[in-house]
């Protein structure tokens, strides 16, 4: 059956797996380079321990057979020989694993960092970008109070022009009320005027009717003087009262014409005529003035609209403010956490690496005695092999001295 794995710690266990640090293909035959690589590899390489020469000669002591390829049994011979340096091989061998494993840690330690580092600088943007909407936010209510200031301003003038223009207009239905009590005044004595006119006109024509009258009396008068010639004394004076009445009556013509004509003053016309312009014109004036109010009505409005609208965009900028403080706040206490992460990170590493430090220092320290004692048993061991050729000369000039001699007690061969 197969062979038993030997119990661990024991120096089968040992010289087992330092072979399979030089066997790293697992074909069960180190090369020479295999070799070189694997003492390199361990840092027993140095002028103080083993040198290329020296490594060299212990391969081709260890390669049995000379196929330049060390085997599992023949690599168990060279560990009988040099048991202290097996023993070294083994325990490097150990190390090397440990330090695979620290570097592996460390390296996931320096992950840890490279993505809390990431994280940190994605705060920090996220912590910029929100300062900046932040401050756009501030900018924002800020323009929208120089809009509210302007509106305001605005709002006052058109409320004082408003004002103005109101005192305007009374002042204008003042002169309008006024234009018009004068256009009444002129139009009653227009009117009284006008009736006085068709009064006298009514008088002139009775007087003129009276006068055709007396002209139709005379005329039939004048023809009964030639019927009634008896009568002519008679009928001249009374002629004669009748001529003095026409005369008279002409006298009355004249003077209701003469009142006629002064009831038809022009003065009088002109002034009607002017106060209907005057009301007319006032009445145009007071138009245009509550036209104008009307599009200060409307400035006033689109004023406190204007306000109302800015008002509330500077609420809810005001708003966007404050949401935007509050996240920078919760920001900031994120960016500080992640800065202190990263911080209590970088101090593990740092603590992480005195200790490692401290292990190299040591390692180096307990390295350095091993590799004096490696370099001892090497060259011990060519002290023995130098004092067993010795010896082995020795026996065999001992004998050959015997053989010449005679002296052929082997006792001591």
């Amino acid at each position: 059956g197969a062979k038993p794995p030997p119990p661990p710690n024991s120096f089968d266990a040992k010289v087992l797996r330092a072979y399979e640090e030089f066997d790293g293909n697992k074909a069960r035959a180190v090369t020479l380079d295999d070799w070189l690589a694997t003492f390199d590899r361990l840092r027993m390489v140095t002028h103080t321990c083993l040198t290329d020469e020296t490594l060299k000669d212990l391969f081709a002591k260890a390669d049995a057979n000379r196929d330049r390829l060390v085997t599992p049994n023949e690599f168990s011979v060279f560990a009988e020989i040099y048991p202290k340096m097996v023993d070294c091989i083994f325990f490097r061998c150990g190390r090397l694993c440990h330090e695979a494993l620290r570097e592996q840690r460390m390296r996931a330690q320096y992950d840890i960092l490279d993505d809390l580092e990431k994280k940190l600088d994605d705060v920090r943007q996220q912590t910029r970008d929100l300062e900046i909407a932040e401050m756009e936010a501030r900018d924002a209510c800020l323009q929208h109070q120089d809009t509210i200031d302007d509106a305001r301003q605005r709002e006052k003038e058109s409320g004082d022009a408003k004002y103005d223009a109101g005192r305007q207009v009374e002042d204008i239905k003042k002169k309008l009320k006024e234009a018009k009590g004068e256009q009444s005044c002129a139009r009653d004595a227009y009117r009284k005027v006008e009736q006085e006119k068709k009064a006298a006109e009514r008088v002139t024509e009775s007087v003129r009717k009276r006068l055709r009258q007396q002209e139709v009396e005379r005329d039939r008068t004048a023809r009964e003087v030639d019927r009634l010639r008896k009568m002519l004394e008679e009928q001249e004076r009374e002629l004669a009262k009748k001529e003095e009445a026409i005369t008279q009556t002409m006298i009355e013509v004249d003077e209701a014409a003469a009142r006629e004509e002064e009831v038809g003053d022009p003065e009088l016309e002109a002034r009607r005529d002017s106060a209907d312009d005057e009301v007319r014109r006032v009445e145009e004036d007071l138009a245009m003035a509550q036209n104008h109010v009307k599009e200060l009505e409307r400035d006033h409005i689109n004023a406190v609209s204007a306000i109302n609208k800015a008002s509330d965009e500077q609420r809810a900028a005001q708003q966007r403010q404050e949401a935007a403080a509050v996240k920078l706040s919760q920001q900031q206490a994120a960016e500080a956490r992640a800065m202190a992460a990263v911080q209590k990170h970088k101090d593990i590493i740092d603590n992480v690496q005195e200790v490692e430090k401290k292990e190299d220092a040591k390692r180096d320290e307990e390295e350095a005695k091993e590799n004096e004692l490696v370099q001892m048993e090497v060259r011990l061991r060519e002290q023995r092999e130098a004092v067993e050729k010795r010896e082995a000369a020795l026996r065999d000039a001992h004998f050959d001295f015997s053989q010449e001699t005679g002296r052929t007690n082997t006792a001591f061969h």
